[in-house]
């Protein structure tokens, strides 16, 4: 049997791949894990577990977890699970279907959207007046405030990937805006905000989705709370 947690505040979503009657033992001793530190699950009466089978998905903070199903006649073709031959698929096996069928993360798609949508508004006319570099920093904002978070997978940075052309798009656009009145326009772009086709204006350069990882440059030594910290948290469990 094998049970996996993952927790963030007070939700939490547990995978196991065993009987239904091991979740629900889980799930008993969740109940009374929770209730000895004054906290409870809503419906707790109720068995909360369901079978995530091939062809399934279902969402969870904002990603969605897919499970292929690789008797599909699209399988080999899928963007995420597509038949490929490389010295390192062959080498991970990964050319067979077995090992391509695993359950996998995208991000859902209407975080996707809300994305897109809030660089399309970043880059839109009414902020034309904004100079190049400030437009930079602020689409870069949005982009690791979205990334620090959900790019996580390889699967979710293939799905997130044609943000770059989208960006690229949008803020080309932008400049083609601000500079409407400039003769030459193209070539004044080019000249002064392009370096080896990255947009970029003084030390600010335009991100892309694959630079942007959660706590990519941070040590854990910076981001663990002390022990101090711990041990004023009531709900630890101190059997740990």
């Amino acid at each position: 049997m094998q049970v996996f947690c993952i927790r963030y505040a007070d939700n939490i979503l547990i995978l196991g791949n065993c009987l239904k009657l091991h979740i629900k033992k889980v799930q008993q001793l969740l109940i009374t894990f929770l209730k000895q530190r004054g906290l409870q699950i809503k419906n707790a009466t109720f068995s909360q577990g369901e079978r995530f089978r091939p062809g399934k998905s279902f969402d969870f903070l904002g990603f969605t977890f897919k499970y292929p199903n690789l008797d599909f006649a699209s399988f080999d073709n899928g963007k995420y699970t597509t038949l490929k031959f490389n010295p390192k698929s062959v080498m991970i096996n990964s050319t067979l279907r077995f090992f391509r069928c695993k359950p996998y993360l995208l991000v859902k798609s209407f975080f996707l959207k809300k994305l897109k949508n809030s660089l399309r508004v970043q880059l839109s006319k009414k902020n034309s007046y904004l100079s190049v570099k400030i437009m930079i920093d602020k689409v870069n904002v949005i982009l690791k405030g979205f990334l620090s978070y959900y790019n996580i997978t390889t699967t979710i940075k293939k799905q997130l990937l044609f943000i770059n052309n989208l960006l690229h798009k949008l803020f080309y656009k932008y400049l083609l805006r601000k500079f409407s009145s400039v003769p030459r326009i193209y070539h004044f772009i080019k000249t002064n905000f392009i370096v080896q086709n990255r947009f970029k204006d003084i030390n600010s350069v335009l991100l892309r989705v694959t630079e942007i990882s959660p706590l990519r440059a941070v040590a854990l030594i910076d981001i663990a709370p002390s022990n101090k910290f711990l041990i004023t948290n009531i709900y630890m469990n101190r059997g740990l």
